[in-house]
């Protein structure tokens, strides 16, 4: 009898687990409507500002910052 009372209380768990996890799923969407408003929302939608790393580069000529120390040493045996 034992054997049996348990068989009935894993199937009853089985059945209302089922029962659980068909009420928790999202409602499939039904029409294009629906589908396009889904797809439109979205969190990073509202950023507005534009990032370009670009427009603010400084002026930098790397021919004129060759060897700043140039004229520091002077070279004994130089021609």
């Amino acid at each position: 009898m034992s054997k049996l009372f348990f068989i009935a209380i894993v199937v009853v768990a089985l059945v209302a687990a089922g029962i659980l996890y068909w009420l928790n799923q999202p409602e499939p969407i039904k029409t294009t409507g629906d589908a396009i408003e889904a797809v439109s929302e979205s969190p990073l939608a509202d950023i507005g500002t534009e990032s370009n790393p670009g427009k603010k580069l400084p002026d930098v000529n790397p021919v004129t910052q060759t060897n700043p120390f140039k004229d520091v040493y002077q070279n004994p045996f130089a021609p």
